[in-house]
């Protein structure tokens, strides 16, 4: 089983959903809406003896991303986009929109490294009928190094699966780089003209490793 979203800390439903928490002892973690503290986290672990996932959705939950990073028991953030949006003002699906988008997912990103958690999960695509447009978005949050994201509808799970896969072309360089790397061991050298050092023989060898 998967992780559970259970009520925002504090609600009226909060102690109802950690106690239907222990009648599921399969799930992987739980999902903590409008995390807003590192106390929230850590009570929701310590109840529940479960990694955290915390939503970010509002100011001030953004606002204490670092302090909330520091808690026990989190594993990663996540946050919910049309919610930051209506708290911070900002007009959802305009150019405007998109720059606050991703200096959220940098601010995630840098904070998740700092603080050793795991990357960072991407906020649900709304519409579940845009493959393409799902697509394309799934390209830009793996490109930027967060590590997946929310899905609202079972058809979208297959588009993001489909869209992590690397191009044939892709694999076929990492290889080639990765077999010239060790057959001579040298830090620097050319594979099809372009210039090779240590960030992506790395890059080339963990691509190789996942794809096993």
């Amino acid at each position: 089983m998967g992780a559970y979203q259970i009520s925002q800390a504090g609600s009226d439903e909060f102690a109802k959903d950690i106690k239907a928490c222990e009648r599921m002892p399969n799930l992987a973690g739980i999902i903590l809406p409008k995390a807003e503290q590192a106390t929230d986290i850590e009570s929701v672990h310590h109840l529940t003896r479960l990694s955290v996932i915390a939503l970010i959705e509002n100011a001030r939950g953004l606002y204490q991303v670092d302090t909330m990073a520091k808690a026990s028991g989190l594993r990663a953030f996540s946050y919910g986009f049309l919610d930051l949006c209506n708290d911070l003002n900002v007009q959802v699906g305009t150019p405007a929109a998109d720059i606050i988008a991703n200096q959220i997912r940098y601010q995630l990103i840098l904070s998740s490294k700092i603080h050793q958690l795991a990357p960072p999960i991407d906020t649900v695509y709304p519409d579940f009928q845009d493959a393409k447009g799902l697509t394309t978005h799934v390209q830009l949050w793996s490109q930027m190094g967060m590590a997946g994201m929310l899905c609202i509808h079972p058809k979208q799970v297959a588009v993001v699966q489909n869209a992590l896969m690397p191009t044939a072309a892709e694999m076929e360089f990492a290889r080639r780089v990765v077999t010239e790397y060790e057959r001579h061991g040298q830090a620097v050298f050319k594979v099809e003209g372009e210039m090779v050092d240590a960030p992506v023989i790395e890059r080339c060898q963990q691509l190789l490793k996942n794809s096993r």
